[in-house]
C-alpha cells in the first residue's frame, strides 16, 4: 500500500505471509505425508520518506517478521539520511537496529549497524561501516562482538567495478554503493574486481 500525503512525503506499507500447502495438496499426497498448514514466514514493513528540501532526505523504516525455519522473531527500525551537495556528491548515513528473539530458547540479542557513505556518482564511493552484536547466551553473561571496515569502490567502466575493503565484517547481506550481495565473514584486506557481461 502506498500513500503520498504531499509532494515531499511518501508512505509505504507491506504485509506478507507464507504458509505450507494443506494435507490435501498434490505435494503432500505424493510424498505420503499429512502435515497441518503452518505459517512459514510472516512479515510487516512500513516506510516513510520525506524530502526536507532539495539537499536533504530522510527515510524511516520499521520491519517485523517471524520465521518458522529459525523459529525467530525480529523487530528492525532503520533511519537513513541523505545529504545531496550537488548532482554528483552525496553523503548517506544509515542507522539500523535489529532485536531478535529465539522462540525455542527464549534467547534475545540485537545487532546495531552504523554506516556512513560518500558517493561521487557514478564513479567513486567510500564507506565506513561498524556493526555490534550483543547476545546473552546465559542469564547475566553478555557477549559483544564488533566488526568495522572501510571500503573504497571505483567504477572502471559500464561493466567493471573494483573495491578495496580494510577491516572485518560479519557474514551476511552487505549493501554499498547501490549494490547488495551476500558476503562471507572476513578480516584483513580484500581487493575485489567485479565484471558483468
Amino acid at each position: 500500500m502506498n500513500y503520498n500525503p504531499s509532494d515531499e512525503t511518501s508512505l509505504t506499507a507491506n504485509y506478507g505471509v507464507t504458509k505450507t500447502l494443506p494435507a490435501t495438496s498434490y505435494f503432500q499426497r505424493v510424498n505420503n505425508i499429512s502435515n497441518p498448514i503452518s505459517t512459514q514466514l510472516q512479515e510487516f514493513y512500513f516506510q516513510a520518506a520525506h524530502n526536507w528540501n532539495e539537499s536533504f532526505t530522510t527515510i524511516a523504516a520499521f520491519g517485523y517478521n517471524e520465521e518458522l525455519s529459525t523459529n525467530t522473531k525480529n523487530i528492525t527500525p532503520i533511519i537513513e539520511n541523505k545529504f545531496y551537495f550537488d548532482d554528483i556528491n552525496t553523503i548517506k548515513i544509515v542507522i539500523e537496529h535489529q532485536q531478535t528473539e529465539n522462540l525455542t530458547t527464549s534467547e534475545k540479542y540485537y545487532d546495531d549497524v552504523i554506516a556512513i557513505e560518500y558517493l561521487r556518482s557514478p564513479i567513486f564511493n567510500v564507506s565506513l561501516v561498524t556493526e555490534m552484536q550483543t547476545k546473552e547466551p546465559e542469564e547475566g553473561k553478555i557477549v559483544r562482538k564488533l566488526w568495522s571496515f572501510i571500503q573504497f569502490g571505483y567504477k572502471l567502466s559500464n561493466h567493471s567495478d573494483i573495491s578495496l575493503l580494510i577491516g572485518s565484517r560479519q557474514a551476511g547481506n552487505i549493501c554499498i554503493g547501490g549494490i547488495c550481495r551476500f558476503e562471507p565473514a572476513f578480516q584483513g584486506v580484500e581487493l575485489k574486481l567485479l565484471t558483468r557481461l
